[in-house]
């Protein structure tokens, strides 16, 4: 999941709010929060944030720029802000927005239209990819109009120059810290979930145990999503890495390093409370989404749907299992 920018709330004046740095700041603080405290949610912003004036005063670029040790070799007040920022554009931002660009194209296929979401009469990509694919977004408090758990835009479906219509639609707005209590409420279940679920979790028989997980591919629109794309594998690694982390597994990178190549694409995840007990890898190649399923020694029990973890049937055996060992897993590097 994520939550985009509203890049449209960077380019107004400040409204007796505070300064850019401030604004800055407090939007850091709301992408770190829902990453740090979930680890299920990040803030998409657009290719050339960092060179983009926040309330037409400065860009994140000056800013940093301006972060300079004093002469002594003491940081200067910013210094907070700065490591923050390291955070917030190495780790936490996502800056390829291509799967947007590829949702709009697929909406603008199947209603043989342009279509657009708007607000305060400025039209936006990330907005459009936020009503999309129903994410919510975080809004500099440029304007009070910005300060709204709501945000008021209008979605425009142009078919041809005279033929526009347009329809009232709201977006989740988060615009502080205190905006992220009613959003918060759904991931704090999540996380309690994840927690309580683990406790006493066999991952070799229920490896997908988590109810929420049907809710998630329903606001995801998942297998729908897949629908139209000619490259489904960056939809299939997002959906699958979220509903694995649901139920309680972690990418294991030095597996995934061990068993990937340029012609097989494969990403492994152990489980979170007792690494090594059980694998999965995303299967790149079912459209529906599913999971290769291995115990602790990388042999393979089968394929596992992302809905409900149940067995899926395949090569005449009724939980999909490979007997031949060609689907194994390399737990050592070779």
């Amino acid at each position: 999941m994520y939550a985009y920018l509203n890049d449209i709330s960077l380019n107004y004046p400040i409204d007796g709010i505070g300064n850019s740095t401030e604004l800055l700041s407090e939007v850091i603080r709301i992408s770190n929060h829902l990453w740090d405290e979930y680890s299920i949610e990040y803030t998409k912003v657009p290719k050339d944030f960092k060179d983009k004036k926040i309330a037409g005063q400065y860009s994140i670029k000056e800013i940093i720029e301006s972060y300079e040790d004093d002469e002594e070799g003491e940081y200067n007040e910013f210094a907070d802000l700065r490591f923050e920022l390291v955070g917030f554009l190495g780790n936490r931002v996502f800056t390829n927005i291509d799967e947007i660009e590829e949702e709009i194209l697929n909406e603008i296929t199947s209603k043989n239209a342009w279509v657009s979401v708007s607000t305060m009469d400025s039209q936006s990509q990330l907005l459009t990819g936020a009503y999309l694919l129903k994410m919510p977004t975080v809004s500099f408090r440029t304007d009070s109009f910005f300060e709204v758990d709501y945000l008021l835009c209008k979605y425009h479906i142009e078919y041809s120059k005279d033929n526009i219509k347009t329809k009232d639609i709201h977006l989740k707005n988060l615009f502080s810290i205190e905006s992220l209590e009613n959003h918060k409420q759904y991931l704090i279940e999540v996380k309690k979930a994840i927690q309580f679920g683990t406790q006493n979790w066999d991952a070799t028989k229920n490896p997908i145990w988590n109810d929420k997980t049907k809710d998630l591919l329903e606001e995801m629109q998942f297998p729908q999503s897949l629908e139209g794309r000619k490259d489904k594998i960056s939809e299939l690694k997002e959906v699958g890495e979220l509903v694995a982390e649901l139920n309680g597994w972690i990418k294991d990178n030095n597996i995934t390093k061990y068993n990937g190549s340029k012609n097989h694409i494969r990403l492994i995840f152990t489980t979170y409370s007792r690494p090594g007990e059980a694998y999965l890898s995303i299967d790149m190649k079912n459209p529906k989404g599913c999971f290769e399923h291995y115990d602790h020694r990388g042999q393979h029990l089968g394929e596992i749907s992302f809905k409900d973890g149940k067995p899926i049937p395949r090569g005449g055996s009724d939980t999909g299992k490979d007997t031949k060992g060609k689907h194994n897993l390399k737990l050592k590097r070779s």
